[in-house]
């Protein structure tokens, strides 16, 4: 059996990817250290429970007391020294699935990071391992013309990866996700990179960050990409297309998913925004030039709603999510839209909510920009209800044999007469949202990307064997 340790958790992408991995046969450990935020937990997917009250992301445990949910023991959180004195008191590496256990209690998190505290303040200061000047010469040769790794990079390094060499060393497999192939990296072990938009960026900053996140990705033994826009940038990193694979991001379309309640609250909507149509637009506020990531253009959508309302007179109700960098800007827009009475504001929500959202109303939106899709879109299509969003059908053409039925739309102009025939046409709506989940069934299954991923680490294992025997022959 396949044994994986998943280090990060960002938009819980490594506790998705090891649920499906364990389906098809891993084991899998998480390490989510130093990164609390709700939105990354298995709560966050896998409980079922509303969102009534602000979420304040910089709570280490924001949830509700009364979720009965239980978190897998293999999910490991806390701030990095914690998780690392956890793995020196237990001995482990895998963890016991029988016997294993997470310090989650408080008493348990207060001891460890006591621990934790004392072990950083002595330890900040070393020098990094005078090997690792043999990443300045590699960078070099790597990235000839590029401002050379320096040695404050690998100080910064250092900051980063003090204490996971001893933890990440007790693993067959190692599977870091976004920046977190630094880790790895730096102390000489072999893993596997995992991009979810990743690469658009980061590796190109003049940064200590940006020149060893783009060195960790070229020294993988394997890049999983998620995002087709990332791929032709995880081609040239790799300098390899074989190290390279394609694949869907983790997610389980056949996992049972209760939407009780989408008709009673609809009626609800319906009544609170003053309409007869409604669009459900979770999607992170970030689309301001110069203030935040200006990935989301969340005003195509809004001002598209806004001509739909003058134009075609239909009242469109538009229910948005309190998160990002630009919600001031997005209010601002909508008052000045004229549209104020038909958006209701609501918090992020878990998997279960968000569930009930997308079956309540006529279509979801995910963001008009990046030309590739993400969570929202393709968990509102395994859904059975009408997306809209923008895609880049050329690159998306490159990957997928066939477009997923959608509503594509890149000008609030476009957008609006799409979404108008839509909204007019309750059968071709619904026709809509079925073609979408056959889609995801038939070119996003869960099973697929499990498959190119055990694949991969079968390939690394055996060559590994492969090695070893020939070193013994000699």
């Amino acid at each position: 059996m396949l044994e994986i340790v998943h280090l990060g958790n960002i938009a819980n992408n490594a506790f998705a990817n090891a649920r499906l991995l364990e389906k098809y046969g891993c084991r899998s450990t998480v390490i989510c250290y130093d990164y609390f935020d709700p939105v990354a937990t298995p709560e966050w997917d896998e409980a079922t429970f509303p969102v009534t009250s602000k979420i304040d992301f910089t709570k280490r445990s924001w949830f509700p007391d009364e979720i009965s949910y239980r978190r897998p023991n293999w999910f490991i959180q806390g701030y990095a020294r914690t998780c690392q004195q956890y793995f020196r008191d237990n001995n482990s590496g895998p963890i016991d699935r029988e016997n294993g256990r997470t310090p989650t209690h408080p008493l348990i998190h207060w001891c460890y990071e006591q621990r934790a505290r004392l072990l950083h303040h002595r330890q900040r200061l070393k020098p990094f391992p005078k090997e690792w000047r043999n990443f300045k010469q590699i960078y070099a040769e790597k990235f000839p013309g590029n401002k050379p790794l320096s040695d404050s990079d690998l100080a910064m390094g250092y900051r980063w990866s003090e204490g996971w060499g001893e933890v990440l060393k007790k693993f067959s497999l190692i599977q870091a996700y976004a920046c977190e192939p630094i880790i790895p990296m730096l102390h000489g072990l072999p893993y596997f990179a995992f991009e979810h938009g990743t690469l658009r960026d980061i590796p190109y900053e003049d940064s200590a960050r940006g020149r060893l996140t783009a060195l960790s990705y070229a020294m993988a033994e394997h890049i999983f990409v998620t995002n087709f826009d990332c791929l032709e940038n995880a081609y040239t990193l790799a300098g390899d297309k074989s190290k390279v694979s394609m694949m869907n991001h983790p997610y389980d379309e056949q996992k049972e998913v209760v939407s009780k309640g989408a008709l009673d609250l609809r009626e609800q909507l319906l009544d609170e925004t003053n309409a007869e149509f409604l669009i459900f637009f979770p999607t992170r506020h970030d689309w301001v030039e110069g203030k935040g990531f200006n990935d989301k253009a969340n005003d195509i959508l809004i001002r598209s709603i806004a001509l739909i309302h003058r134009q075609n007179n239909k009242r469109v109700g538009i229910i948005l999510c309190e998160w990002g960098n630009n919600i001031d800007e997005t209010r601002k827009l909508v008052e000045a839209l004229g549209l104020s009475e038909y958006v209701k504001w609501m918090q992020p929500m878990p998997f279960s909510q968000f569930a009930v959202y997308c079956k309540a109303c006529d279509v979801v939106a995910d963001q008009f920009k990046l030309g590739s899709f993400g969570g929202i879109f393709f968990k509102a299509l395994s859904l059975g209800v009408a997306v809209c969003s923008f895609i880049e059908e050329d690159q998306f053409m490159n990957i997928y044999k066939e477009i997923p039925p959608f509503i594509n739309g890149r000008t609030p102009e476009s957008l609006a007469d799409s979404l108008s025939a839509v909204l007019s046409d309750d059968v071709g709506r619904r026709k809509l949202g079925e073609k979408a989940r056959a889609w995801i069934t038939q070119h996003h299954a869960g099973s697929d990307t499990a498959k190119i991923q055990i694949s991969a680490y079968e390939r690394y294992l055996a060559n590994c064997e492969s090695s070893s025997n020939s070193v013994a022959q000699e």
